[in-house]
């Protein structure tokens, strides 16, 4: 393509977690097979409200490898749980990521899915 690999990525990131799949591609996105998932209670912006009540708590789950650092998949969920869990496993799986090692803060909504 003519550029740096670091200048696709960043134009990449510009578009949220969706071009992870294409970065991947590119060789971008990195994987040792030692992956880390963590979940997190955070505040974020709803458009159909006034600013005073604008957030929202919501859930945000993240996927890093834990040797490359690199993003692997970021997702946001109303609730969490076993569900949420799966759901987040089973897209990670559909990105094309099979981890060797799981690394979780051991999370019991981990167990069963895992």
């Amino acid at each position: 393509m003519g550029v740096a690999p670091a200048t696709l990525y960043h134009w990449l990131a510009q578009f949220g977690a969706e071009p992870l799949q294409v970065a991947a591609l590119f060789g971008l996105v990195r994987s040792s097979g030692v992956v880390g998932i963590d979940e997190k209670y955070v505040k974020v912006p709803k458009n159909d409200k006034p600013a005073a009540k604008s957030r929202k708590w919501m859930y945000v789950y993240v996927a890093v490898d834990a040797h490359t650092l690199d993003l692997l998949r970021i997702e946001i969920f109303p609730h969490v749980g076993q569900d949420a869990a799966r759901t987040f496993l089973l897209a990670l799986r559909a990105q094309g990521y099979r981890p060797r090692v799981i690394i979780t803060d051991l999370n019991q909504d981990y167990g069963e899915p895992l």
